[in-house]
């Protein structure tokens, strides 16, 4: 059973972990969309992550329990939540984001807009970002628009810029090239922008080598389901089960270093 402080907040609970990449980019829009329009993101080192946790549940009710942040809102108190995911690119890291509503400090707790150097979605340009890959940005549906993950501008230029260099290269980087790109959540915007893609990259082809066939089927692509966002990881056995990765590689690292130095010696 939950043990809950005076105030609604969790008391003795670990952060939970998205599932998976997608899981967490689905947790992270669907909290923009329901009006936690505030926010900023951030790295970590593993070693230092559970610090980073414990200064922030101390300031901010990251662990108010969903009623708690639902009486805060309506009470005019800002509700947050903070969201932390393995490095997309460093396995020694994690990224984290800090969202919150409006409102002013729930009892006891610190002012997360005055402290805090916050995003406004409702700022040009200031779409929750998942590294400099995705921005969640509106798109058109029918007469609605609707808040989805998009392919920023720069990285968008620069899977032009390996389609053009696959078609250069011929068959297989432009097979291998589309393995990696279909492997994306599917979210409305980036599978938008995937068909936009596969036509730049079937005119390249086209330009490039006239006479012979485009080597990938016509695309089929998956529709972002609804999807389960948390198991049983959370934050504490995700940092251990980290460092225990990082522990290993360090002395892989160290043994094919010694193995090299004695090649050297050995000459």
């Amino acid at each position: 059973m939950l043990q809950i402080d005076e105030y609604g907040y969790v008391v003795g609970i670990m952060l939970k972990i998205a599932l998976n990449k997608a899981a967490c980019m689905q947790h992270l829009l669907m909290l923009q969309t329901r009006g936690y329009g505030y926010w900023n993101r951030g790295e970590v080192r593993i070693e230092k992550a559970l610090s980073l946790y414990d200064k922030l549940r101390s300031l901010y009710p990251v662990d108010a329990t969903h009623d708690a942040k639902a009486w805060a809102r309506k009470t005019g108190k800002y509700a947050c939540h903070l969201v932390i995911y393995p490095h997309d690119k460093d396995r020694e890291k994690l990224m984290f984001w800090l969202l919150a509503t409006t409102g002013k400090p729930p009892a006891g707790m610190a002012d997360i807009h005055q402290r805090e150097k916050l995003s406004n979605i409702a700022d040009k340009d200031c779409g929750l970002t998942w590294r400099d890959q995705y921005i969640v940005a509106g798109r058109k549906d029918g007469d609605r628009e609707r808040r989805t993950w998009q392919m920023q501008t720069q990285y968008m230029n620069h899977m032009r810029a390996e389609m053009e260099q696959a078609c250069i290269e011929g068959a297989p980087a432009v097979k291998e090239l589309w393995v990696r790109m279909l492997r994306r959540p599917m979210f409305g915007g980036i599978r938008d922008q995937v068909i936009e893609l596969d036509e730049y990259c079937r005119r390249r082809w086209k330009n490039k080598r006239r006479s012979v066939q485009y080597p990938i089927e016509e695309l089929k692509l998956p529709i972002m389901p609804r999807i389960n966002i948390f198991g049983e990881s959370d934050l504490g056995s995700l940092v251990k089960e980290m460092q225990q990765h990082a522990e290993v590689a360090r002395l892989k690292a160290v043994e094919q270093s010694r193995f090299t130095l004695d090649d050297v010696f050995s000459e």
